[in-house]
């Protein structure tokens, strides 16, 4: 012992810039973790922007790193080895802290029990009795997590009279997380991920992001739909266009991308109609397998297989061949 606090003594002033450079050290981790979600770690509840007021508006619209972790999340896809391949939900819950509301989006298996639990236990959040519960089919972790990830810049930590630290606890609007939710919903509805069967039980596994939509990811930056008119210090509408445009793709859209078809379609009945088949259903009968071909030659690029590329082709197959015969 004698050694030990002589050898202190003797190297005192190292020490004592080590021990500042830790607690410096602490106390930066400690702000960068807190600043993301208030200006100061005692102030639970407050916006989160005026701690980087010097990014500039696009950044501010479109949040790369948030953005990021989104487009990564949905290439990984649902891991259903984990979940089990059951159903389950995402509940909201709408509550009140200081005058400011505050959402709680959570996941569970049972569609009344944890958020009423939730309900009871916890008095500081003042939630409403009201509870919305949205039935996600196999995926309701990955639509959790997508909705916590996109709203991820308005997490607020609350530390709450019941001894839990809420981490899932969002200063947004509550229609803008009802809307967030049934968005990604409709996209885990569209079925966007192609399984391998796991060996051991022959059940689906880890899922891959299908071609058509890595195609439509990757190609994001490139299409903003919308500008924010908040102001700079405003993020959340540029990221919900965004996200917005990326699933609910219309038929303008579909039927951009199904420009050479088009125009090798016009170019077909063209040739077809001045032929020597002057019956239209002849011609009809004639022209609808071609187009059948170069429909699925045009859309083959944005596919993974001959089935998901004729679901989407043959429709606009049948719609062109029908309209060109009869004009």
């Amino acid at each position: 012992m004698h050694i030990t606090l002589q050898s202190l003594k003797l190297d005192q002033d190292a020490m004592s810039q080590r021990i500042s450079a830790i607690i410096l050290s602490l106390w930066h981790n400690l702000w960068h973790y807190t600043s993301y979600r208030s200006t100061h770690p005692l102030d639970l509840i407050s916006t989160t922007d005026s701690a980087r007021d010097s990014t500039s508006p696009t950044e501010k619209q479109y949040s790369p790193s948030i953005n990021g972790k989104i487009e990564r999340l949905l290439k990984a896809g649902p891991n259903l080895q984990k979940t089990k391949d059951k159903d389950g939900y995402v509940y909201v819950l709408v509550g009140n802290h200081n005058g400011i509301p505050i959402v709680k989006v959570g996941h569970t298996t049972a569609a009344d029990a944890r958020p009423k639990k939730q309900q009871l236990t916890c008095r500081v959040l003042q939630f409403q009795p009201q509870i919305d519960v949205f039935p996600v089919r196999s995926y309701y972790k990955l639509v959790e997590k997508l909705v916590h990830e996109e709203l991820h810049d308005h997490c607020q930590l609350v530390f709450c009279s019941c001894r839990t630290r809420h981490r899932q606890v969002f200063a947004v609007d509550p229609e803008v997380v009802r809307g967030v939710i049934r968005r990604w919903i409709r996209f885990c509805e569209k079925e966007p991920w192609r399984f391998a069967a796991d060996p051991a039980t022959g059940c689906r596994g880890i899922g891959t992001l299908k071609k058509y939509w890595r195609n439509r990811l990757d190609h994001r930056r490139d299409r903003i739909y919308v500008h924010s008119r908040q102001g700079p210090t405003d993020n959340i509408e540029g990221r919900l266009a965004l996200w917005d445009g990326f699933v609910n793709h219309g038929f303008g859209e579909t039927l951009r991308e199904y420009t050479p078809l088009v125009l090798l379609s016009l170019a077909l009945v063209s040739f077809c109609a001045f032929s020597f088949w002057a019956d239209q259903v002849s011609v009809a009968l004639k022209v609808l397998p071609r187009l059948i071909v170069v429909s699925l030659y045009a859309g083959w690029r944005g596919y993974d297989g001959l089935r998901d590329c004729l679901i989407d082709s043959l429709p606009l197959s049948l719609i062109l061949s029908y309209a060109f015969c009869v004009w």
